[in-house]
């Protein structure tokens, strides 16, 4: 008799932890919003067929829940861009790093957005899906292994909603997309398409997709932690790097920390890149302006003066050390760093573009919110 009222009891809190998990799911959400700030033509030009347009989505945790609200919400600034006439003969659209890591929340309660702290919200997230994330758990052996788990557990939604999403814009507006970045278990490309394998180490990757729809050439993988995905990646060897044979001219992509490093620049010496796009994210509401500690890693680039650490802001220590300041020794001529911007619980993240043209690094108008810029080359 007791065997039976415990087995009972067993099963009416698995069935109350499954209402309760899955409610609050597919619930209509309101359309998204675009805090649009700033769109600047930054050298309007009638004869230069190339150009960047860089892309600083202001996002929203509800922006993350519905894999349609997604991709409206970034439909929504490359509509601005095209309705400016930002699109050229050859045009390369950037957003920042990171646009697609906080799709762990798609297809997920929707209340995970109105949460005030990122550890509810994670909280919520786990035991709603206590089995999955138990399971990814056992296979995570990241430093942060609870997070690790997570995005585990979410990588095949994550990987469709931002490959779907992605595959879907750049077709619509027939141009090329540097992708921001996402963390993925170590992906593979395949016929243009993202592939995942769950027991892979976590990797921050990027990917460049064509009018097509489909992704091209390899993936994009970081090779530098940051503050940020510190406790979580599984940091890329490699003895090269992609140099992507573009209509706007030979490009590479270096995410975020990646440009402080001079092994960086060394792996793409022999493709010479005319352009390099540097996808960047800082967290915090007002990182730029804040005193620079370093960003998480266990050794900085050798030239450093640790003097500055402490004494300069985050943005003269990117001015200073990264790429506005590195390409200058190598043959590009077309930078771009482009930071996400928006409301992710109580950590937030800012920044503004930082523009180099043949050398010299551009005065170009800052958006408080969102912002669209242009640079004909």
């Amino acid at each position: 008799m007791l065997k039976r009222i415990g087995i009972s009891l067993v099963l009416l809190l698995i069935f109350i932890w499954l209402i309760w998990s899955y409610s609050g799911r597919k619930t209509p959400v309101d359309p998204p919003k675009i805090f649009l700030s700033l769109v600047q033509d930054i050298n309007p030009s009638d004869t230069l067929k190339n150009n960047l347009v860089g892309i600083q989505p202001y996002m929203e945790e509800a922006d993350f829940v519905l894999q349609e609200r997604y991709r409206n919400k970034l439909e929504l600034y490359l509509a601005e861009a095209k309705k400016s006439n930002l699109f050229r003969t050859n045009t390369l659209v950037v957003f920042p790093e990171n646009i697609g890591t906080w799709l762990i929340l798609v297809n997920e309660k929707h209340s995970l957005a109105d949460k005030n702290r990122i550890e509810d919200a994670k909280a919520t997230l786990i035991w709603s899906n206590i089995f999955d994330f138990s399971l990814a758990y056992l296979r995570s052996d990241e430093e942060d292994r609870s997070m690790a788990a997570i995005f585990r557990m979410k990588a095949k939604n994550m990987a469709e909603a931002y490959f779907d999403s992605f595959s879907t814009l750049a077709q619509q507006f027939q141009t090329y997309i540097v992708a921001g970045s996402i963390i993925l278990p170590k992906p593979i490309v395949v016929d243009g398409e993202i592939y995942i394998d769950i027991t892979e180490p976590l990797t921050n990757v990027s990917f460049i997709f064509g009018p097509d729809g489909k992704i091209i050439g390899k993936p994009i993988i970081k090779k530098h932690s940051g503050d940020f995905d510190d406790l979580l990646l599984n940091l890329a060897q490699s003895e090269n790097h992609e140099v992507f044979d573009l209509p706007v001219g030979k490009t590479s992509i270096l995410l975020n920390e990646d440009a402080w490093f001079e092994d960086s620049y060394q792996l793409i010496e022999n493709s010479t890149p005319a352009i390099i796009i540097n996808p960047s994210f800082s967290p915090g509401i007002n990182s730029m302006a804040e005193p620079w500690e370093g960003f998480g890693v266990l050794s900085l680039p050798l030239d450093v003066d640790s003097m500055d650490l402490g004494n300069i802001t985050l943005l003269e220590a990117i001015e200073k050390y990264s790429l506005p300041q590195k390409i200058k020794n190598s043959n590009a001529q077309i930078g771009m760093t482009l930071f996400l911007k928006g409301e992710f619980w109580d950590l937030g993240a800012s920044g503004q573009p930082l523009i180099i043209h043949k050398g010299d690094s551009l005065e170009i108008q800052n958006a408080d919110l969102g912002g669209v810029w242009s640079l004909s080359f």
